[in-house]
């Protein structure tokens, strides 16, 4: 709807089975036109989510709901580093081009800019590895690493991700390595209406319900949605701090504020 979504990335974005997306999507008996779904910026009034905490922020300090005053974005890129392959008996450690070793300095450098970035509102994650040919008895000639990169600014983030790969390239260079870059995600972090998050906090108020002002680290579908009109993201209190895992929790109180709020904000845009 947001218009992310490109005819191309139908055909490149493939599974294990070699399935395309368009497939995907045309076996499910839907239609694969990206024309007939795009809508154009201000086409709603108001788009409104309400999501559970993905964290434990607001269950430690007692507060039913979260008013999001920003949405971090991600890049997501894939580092390939290339070596040479060889029997783990028959080859020398110093005569070695392990592209495993280098991968995992690669996956400190990562956390340790991450950490050093931080107060800058920038999270790294290097979460998937795949070495090749991935036997025990070899050493490595080549790994496939996925990076997540997220930030509130796109200053911050782009600046994480240049020192990420001049780090890359100085332990490939070390090493006898060789690194390429494959970007395959590009998000835009989003800043909330102010007047909406006025609005939250005043449906709040007038109920008596506890609040506080959270940062998304995830995009959620606002994320997309605030590049077509005026955005508001209400968390609920999550007690077990878990997400997209079966214990994730929230409570009924909670919920029934969350509604309340909603409704009045609602209310007070339609009449």
């Amino acid at each position: 709807m947001a218009g992310k979504l490109t005819a191309a990335q139908l055909e490149q974005l493939v599974d294990e089975n070699g399935i395309t997306l368009r497939q995907a999507v045309r076996s499910q008996g839907l239609s694969a036109d990206l024309k007939s779904t795009q809508r154009q910026p201000g086409w709603f009034k108001l788009f409104v989510e309400v999501h559970v905490e993905q964290g434990r922020l607001l269950h430690e300090a007692g507060l039913p709901l979260g008013i999001v005053s920003h949405i971090a974005a991600p890049i997501r890129e894939w580092i390939r580093i290339v070596g040479e392959a060889g029997h783990s008996g028959a080859s020398s450690m110093q005569g070695r081009r392990d592209a495993l070793a280098g991968a995992a300095e690669v996956v400190s450098a990562v956390e340790r800019i991450a950490l050093e970035m931080e107060a800058e509102g920038i999270v790294a994650t290097a979460g998937a590895l795949k070495a090749h040919p991935g036997a025990i008895n070899v050493v490595a000639g080549r790994v496939d690493l996925g990076v997540d990169i997220r930030g509130l600014s796109r200053a911050s983030i782009d600046r994480c991700r240049e020192r990420v790969k001049d780090e890359c390239t100085r332990i490939a260079s070390r090493r006898g390595l060789s690194v390429e870059f494959d970007r395959v995600w590009d998000g835009e972090p989003a800043e909330l209406p102010q007047e909406i998050q006025s609005r939250f906090q005043s449906a709040c108020e007038k109920r008596g319900y506890g609040f506080r002002s959270l940062v998304s680290w995830s995009g959620h579908d606002s994320i997309y949605m605030a590049t077509q009109g005026p955005v508001g993201l209400l968390f609920v209190r999550n007690p077990s701090g878990a997400s997209h895992r079966p214990d994730e929790a929230v409570d009924e109180e909670a919920v029934a504020a969350a509604l309340h709020v909603v409704a009045d904000v609602i209310s007070e845009e339609v009449f």
